[in-house]
């Protein structure tokens, strides 16, 4: 089966909550267009879901709306439906920066 992403996407597991910081899930993985939530309860497909997280390294709060777009047995995946330029710019930046230093060789 071909991958059909548009976004490169990451393994990386980071804490992800609702605008209210009432329900926090765990992001299995990430990309500049969405990502995969690890949830017990999981909203309906079609379901906007308001996201609020902090990428490592960084001092800004992102906030999204992300709407899920299929449901699987430990999660969901939520493309970002509603995000503004330069959280969606540095979401890009963390993935590529991600990427980059996981292709370089160790050095000896």
């Amino acid at each position: 089966m071909e991958d059909q992403r548009k976004h490169q996407r990451i393994r990386f597991g980071f804490r992800i909550e609702d605008a209210t910081g009432k329900t926090v899930w765990m992001a299995e993985d990430i990309s500049s267009g969405g990502c995969f939530l690890q949830a017990m309860e999981k909203a309906p497909v079609g379901a906007k879901i308001h996201l609020a997280f902090q990428l490592p390294g960084s001092s800004k709060y992102i906030e999204a709306v992300g709407e899920v777009k299929h449901i699987r047995e430990k999660g969901m995946g939520v493309e970002f439906v509603d995000m503004d330029t330069d959280s969606r710019e540095e979401t890009e930046r963390f993935v590529g920066d991600y990427i980059k230093y996981q292709d370089q060789p160790p050095k000896s």
